[in-house]
């Protein structure tokens, strides 16, 4: 009855496949956005996209405000929130265990996570996910890195909440997909009870600083990174009162399915 296609770049394909089909568009990692080509800019081929699907699905507010008008009205948000679910609690150790999941490249937190462990050898960084570049691959061989390979997201979540200090989640600014980033990171760390580290270029870090869920590195200026991993191993007990389970409820699926479900098209 439904057929649900996630980012623009194969929509188009299956409008010509099925153009009589009930057809919802996930912009989730828009490339009109990774072209820097948001509202009216590229016009006409967004009316070829955006003019047929009967209900478009973005990450957030920011992110449907970048949409050009006529779609904005099709369009909701659905953030990229997980299942309620049982987590192990975290086992503490003196060393303090930084976590990088996902994609795997050197300006999505490679380099970063790399200063933080020169600058203190009280540093264990634990990444999973996928090895994009010679750069994280030389990473993973530092004697204070382990590698997990490529985690479900339960799985990730699970390791999370048991052993995980600190979730890093840096993004470059070459596009507005990444300053407009609206990761599921963010809702993970919620459920996980885990505080991330997010540079403040990325427009996500003003919902970090105003829900205390973890520390915003202005990556405007140059990073005093013993003095980050000082301030970081010494907050990392304040947080917990932070991650409650009204929180957590309300950034789950749990919250949204009945709505998303009314929202489709019948």
């Amino acid at each position: 009855d439904l057929i649900y296609v996630v980012d623009e770049q194969f929509y188009i394909f299956l409008i010509m496949l099925f153009p009589f089909k009930a057809l919802v568009l996930d912009v989730f990692d828009s490339i009109f956005l990774k072209y820097n080509l948001p509202y009216n800019r590229a016009y006409f081929l967004k009316i070829i996209i955006y003019s047929l699907p009967r209900c478009i699905i973005v990450t957030d507010d920011r992110r449907l405000k970048l949409l050009p008008a006529f779609a904005q009205n099709k369009a909701i948000v659905m953030p990229n929130v997980p299942f309620l679910a049982k987590y192990p609690l975290k086992t503490k150790t003196n060393e303090l265990v930084v976590c990088l999941f996902g994609t795997l490249v050197r300006d999505r937190g490679s380099e970063f996570a790399l200063n933080m462990i020169n600058a203190n050898p009280m540093i264990e960084l634990v990444c999973a996910g996928w090895i994009c570049d010679k750069y994280s691959e030389k990473l993973l061989s530092h004697p204070r890195v382990s590698y997990l390979g490529i985690m479900s997201q339960v799985e990730s979540n699970n390791y999370l909440s048991k052993y995980g200090d600190y979730l890093l989640m840096i993004y470059p600014t070459n596009n507005l997909n990444n300053k407009y980033a609206s990761p599921n990171k963010i809702y993970d760390a919620i459920h996980t009870k885990t505080p991330v580290i997010i540079n403040s270029s990325i427009y996500v870090s003003s919902f970090v600083a105003s829900t205390n869920i973890g520390v915003v590195v202005n990556d405007s200026r140059y990073i005093d990174y013993q003095e980050l991993c000082s301030e970081i191993y010494c907050k990392r007990e304040s947080f917990n009162s932070v991650f409650t389970e009204s929180l957590k409820k309300k950034y789950s699926w749990n919250n949204y399915e009945d709505y998303y479900l009314h929202a489709m098209p019948k």
